[in-house]
């Protein structure tokens, strides 16, 4: 018979009965079937856990459970043998939304630990990058105001696409810029009528190595690699000021380094070269 009397008992004191009772660690992804969507197994007569990746909750259910949010994690122990849907909201990320599916049995104490989803995962990650990439336009005024900015046409279609190209760059993806294709190697000499070998793209007084092209209907993207020599740390400065051209993190590179830079160029620039 299920022990009734645990629902008259303050919340401290479950904790405490959960802490000795628990014998078991189940890890979310094992059991995940949606990027969002769990079920499991929980004790029908022993209090059980639930921890998210989140410092704070919102639960919705209409089940029949005694149900306690502790920051992060749910503690819950049902009231009959039917089962327990929740919709778990952080509210550190309210367009996050966990539905929760758990089923009353015969078992002992569950510690389950839900991972943030892989979606969520990667669209942080997305904004993380973003905020590395350092864009430079011949309106800046110096390479420390060099944050992106849309307050112009062109100055918004270039941080779109530079956007674009460092996060699929970053992804491995084989199409860095949707409706534009890339060129490497020997179709880079076939197309172009320059010597890359002795272009200066950004005309830093570092090594310059260019290693692609990728071309839209306006633009040309040049990646460079550019490597310091110098057996002392350095800064990138693009001097010939192209349209725009951008860095991940900061334009410093270490001693015998080296770094990718973005050059963006008129596409007509490039072509008529």
């Amino acid at each position: 018979m299920k022990n009734l009397h645990l629902l008259k008992t303050p919340f401290y004191a479950l904790m405490l009965l959960f802490a000795l009772s628990i014998v078991l660690t189940v890890r979310a992804d094992d059991f995940s079937n949606d990027d969002h969507a769990y079920e499991f197994s929980i004790s029908k007569n022993n209090l059980n856990r639930i921890s998210f990746k989140h410092k704070q909750l919102k639960i919705n259910t209409i089940s029949d459970a005694q149900i306690k949010v502790d920051r992060g994690s749910i503690y819950l122990l049902p009231d009959n043998d039917e089962s327990i849907t929740l919709f778990v909201t952080p509210q550190d990320a309210p367009q996050l939304t966990y539905l929760v599916t758990l089923i009353s049995e015969d078992i002992k104490a569950q510690d389950i630990k839900i991972p943030l989803p892989s979606s969520y995962l990667a669209k942080e990650e997305e904004k993380a990058q973003l905020k590395k990439l350092k864009l430079h336009t011949k309106t800046t005024s110096s390479p420390e105001s060099n944050t992106i900015s849309d307050s112009t046409t062109y100055q918004g279609a270039i941080a779109k696409i530079i956007r674009e190209f460092w996060y699929n760059l970053d992804k491995n993806n084989e199409e860095l810029i949707v409706n534009g294709y890339e060129v490497y190697g020997d179709e880079l000499k076939a197309m172009f009528n320059i010597d890359f070998a002795k272009e200066k793209f950004c005309g830093s007084t570092l090594t310059e190595e260019v290693l692609s092209v990728t071309l839209t209907n306006d633009y040309a993207l040049v990646l460079l690699s550019i490597a310091n020599p110098l057996n002392i740390d350095t800064q990138i400065i693009c001097e010939v000021t192209p349209l725009a051209w951008s860095v991940l993190n900061s334009t410093k590179v270490d001693k015998f380094g080296s770094k990718y830079v973005l050059v963006v160029l008129k596409k007509e620039e490039l072509i008529d070269a």
